[in-house]
């Protein structure tokens, strides 16, 4: 499925004509693009800090994930593309692609899946996770794609985590889903319109949480969602264990050595 960001523009360009009232949008320069992403980046690599200056606590680690996310949503809701968005629930065509996330993500979404579910669901997704990393974990992104495997999170059309769902799957929003359809099922038939000022920010954010996260010693990786989200689930007190600069994913599949993670066959 091919990706056209063709919508690279940000809300603070937004004038109001005095004659129709209706808003007049104006591109934004690269290098004002440029500078904004850096500027988010850097905001979020400083509120890594900010949250973990208060403890190196599983609270915190959970806090961290949770921050990048709101943020990453806050800036897409600012997007003048925001009210043309074509996704919907049960709109899945985009949830067969490879997901890269980041530890604290991970986290996020196994604690959402824990207060939900009861011990039997819990177990079921366990399980299904496992199955789906143990099938994508010796593919390449390409091939991962190709394969067109349905997130293990996926129920009845419908994300199970959707309030906890990664950046990557936020930043991910498309204004045709006509063009989804033909792009899934076939991926050079279509190319798809997404909004690229939300698909830049969440970029920009989730890559602030991975810097802010090396930076003070911690696995800051983008990992496969199945196998980092399985290790969540099953190791007791990761995110404990994680914040303290334990290996907790070091088995987990990583994204960076399948490609890059800004690839068109990744979101």
């Amino acid at each position: 499925m091919r990706q056209k960001g063709r919508h690279r523009r940000h809300r603070h360009d937004v004038d109001h004509s005095p004659a129709s009232g209706a808003p007049t949008v104006y591109e934004s320069s690269p290098r004002q693009e440029e500078a904004s992403s850096a500027a988010m980046t850097q905001a979020e690599e400083q509120a890594v800090w900010r949250i973990l200056s208060t403890g190196h606590t599983a609270l915190n680690a959970i806090r961290l994930g949770e921050h990048a996310m709101h943020t990453t949503s806050h800036h897409i809701a600012r997007s003048p593309y925001y009210d043309q968005y074509a996704c919907r629930a049960g709109c899945s065509w985009c949830c067969y692609i490879p997901v890269a996330v980041t530890p604290p993500e991970a986290l996020v979404m196994a604690q959402y899946l824990r207060k939900r579910m009861s011990a039997e669901e819990l177990c079921a997704v366990r399980e299904r996770l496992a199955e789906q990393a143990e099938r994508i974990a010796h593919l390449s992104s390409a091939a991962h794609a190709e394969a067109r495997m349905p997130c293990a999170l996926l129920r009845e059309g419908q994300c199970m985590v959707y309030e906890a769902r990664p950046i990557r799957c936020r930043r991910w929003n498309s204004v045709d889903s006509a063009a989804c359809e033909v792009g899934f099922h076939d991926a050079h038939a279509a190319v798809v319109p997404i909004d690229a000022y939300g698909f830049a920010a969440g970029g920009s954010i989730q890559a602030g949480l991975h810097a802010g996260a090396r930076q003070v010693g911690l696995d800051g990786t983008w990992y496969e969602l199945h196998s980092v989200v399985w290790r969540a689930l099953e190791v007791a007190d990761a995110a404990d264990h994680w914040v303290r600069g334990a290996a907790v994913f070091g088995d987990c599949t990583p994204i960076e050595r399948r490609g890059s993670v800004d690839s068109p066959e990744s979101l």
